[in-house]
């Protein structure tokens, strides 16, 4: 295997000294999981079902009617905890803690003369894409892209409500592309601009410029391989204009949404103001 650490939430392992043209078949438990067929010395090869902490996974391969043994010793699944960062400030206490830290010390950081920035990305798009990024950048370890093969991945959500998924591993400064990218806007809705709304002074919002899109950090459920979501958009219609928040749910592996999603937030309270749902309640 190459894909190691094996993780609770990986839903692919890469199978390594493989011939081409051969079909791979892995075993979890001694139970088998998942096929593959090698195009060249390694594979990617789909579980069926999650996986627990301390399954054994192993995997041969067959060629020409010939099945091999199993290769190396079982692998052994480990926690997830320490190979993601699913939420702003790693836990839901949001704390900002990372426990599994191997590098930084509380006696080595106050002795560093410096920090220095190691991946740069930029939007592929920047043209229509120029809304800023307030939401904190997420992590997923050994994500099976289709096509693309298995990436570690950065998150990054953006005040134009549109979503991208970047190889955290390759460094490429302004050339970056994304793995894929995800607009959270449904159809015939606008961006949300700062102008649309009115600041404690007068004139537009001052503090998120020039777009309000998704500022809220996303949350992702690597059990379900499923990005939470928040954005704000606008709908136009007849000299209308309404503004909806919406939460969404996006396959981590495509951007694709789920099914069902996304749904809109709403949110009422007793009264007689407008707009309001015939039933005394303000929206």
């Amino acid at each position: 295997f190459r894909s190691k650490p094996v993780e609770t939430c990986m839903r692919s392992v890469t199978v390594s000294g493989l011939v081409a043209g051969a079909h791979v078949d892995v075993y979890v438990n001694s139970i088998w999981r998942g096929s593959a067929i090698a195009t060249a010395a390694t594979a990617e090869v789909p579980l069926s079902g999650s996986l627990n902490v301390g399954d054994t996974i192993k995997a041969r391969q067959t060629i020409c009617g010939i099945t091999t043994g199993f290769g190396e010793p079982d692998v052994v699944v480990v926690s997830s905890a320490g190979y993601y960062y699913l939420t702003q400030h790693f836990n839901n206490a949001r704390t900002g803690w990372f426990p599994y830290e191997k590098t930084l010390t509380v006696s080595n950081v106050s002795k560093l003369t410096s920090f220095t920035q190691d991946l740069t990305f930029k939007d592929p798009d920047g043209t229509k894409h120029p809304g800023v990024v307030y939401a904190q950048p997420l992590y997923a370890h050994h994500v099976n892209i289709p096509g693309l093969g298995a990436h570690n991945v950065v998150y990054v959500s953006t005040e134009d409500a549109v979503v991208f998924a970047f190889d955290a591993d390759t460094n490429t400064g302004t050339n970056s592309s994304a793995l894929w990218q995800q607009s959270l806007f449904p159809y015939g809705e606008q961006v949300v601009s700062n102008t649309d709304f009115i600041g404690p002074k007068g004139g537009g919002c001052t503090n998120i410029v020039p777009f309000i899109g998704s500022t809220s950090t996303p949350v992702i459920d690597c059990a379900s391989y499923t990005m939470w979501v928040v954005a704000k958009t606008k709908a136009v219609v007849g000299g209308t204009t309404t503004f909806h928040t919406r939460l969404h749910a996006l396959d981590i592996s495509t951007g694709a949404e789920r099914p069902g999603s996304p749904v809109e937030i709403e949110a009422s309270f007793p009264g007689t103001a407008s707009p309001n749902d015939g039933k005394g309640n303000v929206l």
